[in-house]
Parts: structure tokens; sequence; C-alpha cells
């Protein structure tokens, strides 16, 4: 899996989504369906605990800090964009 291709100073969290996208096609193209499961099963948990931090951000962050409304699911459709 492509996992050297990460550049040393991206932010972890996006270095860590582009890899969660690039293993799910990578698998796909492969059709290892069962790793495809995993990892879509994984990109749920993260899709969740994002919006639950999302949400949590909204209600304690002051009305100059902005949050984000809207995550995409994680699947070949979807780009990922860490905002």
């Amino acid at each position: 899996m492509p996992t050297q291709n990460l550049k040393p100073g991206t932010d972890t969290e996006k270095a860590t989504l582009e890899w969660l996208v690039s293993a799910l096609e990578y698998a796909r193209t492969r059709d290892q369906t069962r790793v495809v499961g995993y990892l879509e099963e994984v990109a749920d948990d993260v899709v969740f605990e994002v919006e639950m931090v999302a949400r949590r951000t909204s209600l304690v962050g002051s009305a100059n800090r902005p949050t984000r409304r809207h995550v995409g699911r994680l699947d070949s459709r979807a780009s990922v964009g860490v905002r």
C-alpha cells in the first residue's frame, strides 16, 4: 500500500485520511473484498468521530470560530477534504 508517499510536514489527520482513501482504492482495484469491508468500517468510524467533534465544537465554540457543517462518506465517489 502507498504509505511512502506521505510528506513529512503533512498534517497527521489529513495524511491519515489520505492514506485511508488510497488504501480503499488499492484494495478495491485488487478485489480484496474483506479488506475493503474492514476499511469501510474504519472510514465509517472516522466520519462518526469527525461529526462528533464538529458538534461539540459548535456547542462550546464561539460565534467567531468556524465549524464543520458537512462531512461526507469516505468512498471512491467522494473526495476527502479536511477543512
